[in-house]
């Protein structure tokens, strides 16, 4: 009967994009499930005949595996979404292992490096491009002799963001194109996974808990030596863009994101077990004054903002005669600019 699968294709591709009664679309659905799994046990899928197959996409790839596991399996497509993220995130846990590992370096430390920023922001304010670089170069010797190398967060990272981004377009193709079960294989209050959540539960929990993971330093190293913009930025910025653009993305996407950010809260509680830290032979895990972090304060974010734009615009004459008469003064209590120097040890 399925030696030729052209008809049995076609209609699956034509059937859902079709308006159909409720009853209709769940007996629609049981015919597609039929259909798509005896097509998948005679080594056919059913992403070509919807335009969902590409070769060389790695999405395309991840489409495959989704639609084998959910059929393979037998079970309904939220649970297939929600077991792949879970098979991911093993396959991918070196990498917030050797994040949690870089950043205790950070913060062994994370004094010296806080006071470095600090002295550069001084200085930037003040308009001493002379001892901006002055600290420049002290704090590339201090991390050169330290070991610290703030680049290898950025394999990490980036490697993250490709696994995320792969599964992301992914889900939103499938969700788009309406694939069969899509529509009905959700769960409770979110039954179509081809519509945002009806409820906006999805949104606020996967906002919420990716505020919780920039806060555990997990997924982009740890936010205490940042700048504070940069803080405030990917503590409640994101967050708060992920939210308000809730209504763009499909209960798919939301499942997926919620189910990665709770595995990456999960492998932050394991990392602070001193059980699990001896098994991965992991430090102990930073300290609450290396980890405090900006807290959501109009009057604060306001001060910074100013402080942000009276570093970047031009300084005025009266302003210019007055550092000039300070640096005149320091000229002769000033430490030499020595390249290379460091005055911290």
């Amino acid at each position: 009967m399925f030696d030729n699968c052209n008809w049995e294709s076609i209609c699956v591709k034509k059937f859902s994009k079709c308006t159909l009664s409720v009853h209709a679309r769940h007996i629609f659905a049981r015919i597609a499930f039929t259909i798509g799994r005896e097509l998948a046990r005679t080594g056919h899928s059913v992403l070509d005949e919807l335009g969902l197959w590409s070769w060389w996409k790695p999405s395309s790839w991840m489409r495959w595996g989704l639609e084998y596991s959910h059929f393979a399996l037998d079970i309904p497509w939220w649970s297939t979404i929600v077991i792949a993220t879970v098979v991911l995130r093993l396959i991918c846990f070196p990498i917030p292992l050797q994040m949690r590992r870089l950043t205790a370096i950070q913060q062994k430390y994370g004094p010296e490096l806080l006071e470095f920023s600090e002295r550069m922001q001084k200085a930037q304010r003040e308009g001493n491009n002379a001892l901006s670089m002055q600290v420049v170069w002290e704090q590339k010797d201090f991390m050169s002799k330290k070991g610290i190398n703030v680049f290898k967060h950025l394999p990490m990272m980036v490697a993250n963001g490709a696994v995320f981004m792969t599964m992301f377009c992914s889900l939103k193709r499938l969700a788009n194109s309406k694939y069969p079960g899509f529509e009905q294989e959700g769960f409770s209050w979110f039954s179509n996974l081809t519509v945002g959540d009806p409820y906006w539960v999805l949104p606020i929990y996967a906002a919420t808990t990716l505020h919780w993971v920039f806060r555990s330093g997990i997924e982009a190293g740890n936010l205490a030596t940042m700048p504070k913009l940069v803080k405030y930025g990917m503590l409640y910025g994101l967050p708060l863009v992920l939210l308000l653009s809730a209504n763009h993305f499909t209960s798919a996407v939301c499942l997926y994101w919620c189910t990665s950010n709770s595995i990456t809260l999960l492998f932050s509680l394991l990392f602070r077990s001193p059980r699990i830290q001896q098994i991965l032979k992991l430090p102990p895990p930073p300290s609450k004054e290396f980890q405090q972090l900006p807290k959501m304060k109009l009057s604060a974010i306001k001060k910074d903002f100013q402080e942000v734009r009276s570093a970047s615009a031009p300084p005025s004459l009266s302003t210019l005669k007055k550092k000039d008469l300070e640096q005149f003064k320091k000229a002769g209590r000033g430490k030499p600019l020595i390249p290379g120097g460091s005055s911290s040890t």
